[in-house]
């Protein structure tokens, strides 16, 4: 089952509201449902592929900006954004992306930078060695890891602070930089 409609949501541009359409057009109810009871597998990849053309458009889009979002594996981007929907099913999926967005902005790459595989325990994820750098320097902003430390390297003493602070933080102690640690940690800061 595709997820996709045709249909658009129009608006008036005179409010500073615009057109959004196919994934983004849907209330996060509607995907959530379609989530919940058609193939699962399906729905992610739709959400995902979404998830990568509205953020390839942002990321065109926005002056000074390589990339809006830590998070290079847009599956796992998906499925934090669902979670983010459970609590906000009235809205468009497209609203909740972008308030996403507007978290990670802390986060937004302004030049390239490579994307680096991280991960323990095998949870993989691949982040923009930069959006790691930064990362460090939210642990380093809320005592859990030296300044010398924050270098785009995850050694042992990244993973060691991001464990204590998943700890303290009552986060799964995944010991890497998953989308909801990154989420908390920007949170941490607010």
């Amino acid at each position: 089952m595709w997820l996709v409609v045709a249909s658009s949501v129009s608006a008036e541009t005179e409010t500073g509201q615009f057109a959004a359409y196919a994934v983004g057009a849907q209330t996060c109810a509607t995907i959530l449902e379609a989530y919940q009871t058609s193939n699962q597998p399906n729905v992610l990849f739709e959400v995902s592929s979404w998830l990568s053309g509205y953020i390839s458009g942002v990321n065109r889009l926005s002056d000074g900006t390589y990339d809006v979002t830590p998070v290079m594996n847009h599956s796992s981007l998906a499925v934090l954004t669902l979670r983010l929907c459970e609590n906000n099913s009235d809205q468009l999926f497209e609203t909740v992306v972008n308030a996403l967005l507007g978290v990670f902005e802390p986060l937004r790459v302004t030049e390239e930078s490579p994307g680096i595989q991280v991960g323990r325990d095998g949870q993989v994820m691949t982040l923009r060695q930069a959006s790691i750098r930064l990362l460090q320097n939210e642990l380093v902003a809320v005592g859990f890891l030296d300044a010398q430390s924050a270098d785009g390297v995850v050694g042992p003493k990244t993973l060691g602070a991001l464990l204590a602070w998943q700890k303290v933080n009552n986060r799964a102690e995944t010991g890497t930089f998953d989308p909801l640690t990154i989420l908390g940690l920007l949170q941490d800061q607010q």
